[in-house]
């Protein structure tokens, strides 16, 4: 319903003297799981899977012999397991790199509050 701009979304710098492709940028919106640029039930739903151990995302090493579309889905798994860890309880405020029932529980509070987040207008929906 929105041009949607959530997690995992590519975002290609073009040079527009050659129009090649100079750097690649993905977003990551924490709490956005499925990179739909809400927070909401179903982000809440995702996280509880991943902690469960029933989603794709432990990708750790980039396979040496991707094509394109699998160095995509790569990084957009990469994007969804940086968007998972919200706990940033840490001593220097960096997230802690793992994806427990911590990080479902701070979703569950977020998603109670949050209907929508507008990403082109930065617009909160609230309940």
């Amino acid at each position: 319903k929105f041009n949607v701009c959530g997690t995992g979304t590519r975002i290609d710098v073009i040079d527009n003297v050659t129009d090649t492709v100079v750097a690649k940028y993905y977003i990551v919106i924490f709490g956005d799981l499925n990179g739909d640029s809400e927070v909401d039930s179903i982000d809440t739903k995702m996280l509880d899977s991943e902690v469960a151990g029933k989603t794709a995302w432990h990708i750790n090493d980039k396979p040496q012999d991707a094509n394109a579309a699998a160095e995509e889905l790569y990084y957009q798994n990469k994007c969804k397991v940086l968007a998972a860890d919200l706990d940033n309880g840490g001593t220097d405020g960096a997230h802690d790199g793992y994806i427990t029932a911590v990080d479902a529980t701070l979703l569950d509070a977020v998603t109670l509050e949050i209907a929508e987040i507008d990403q082109q207008t930065g617009n909160v929906t609230y309940y």
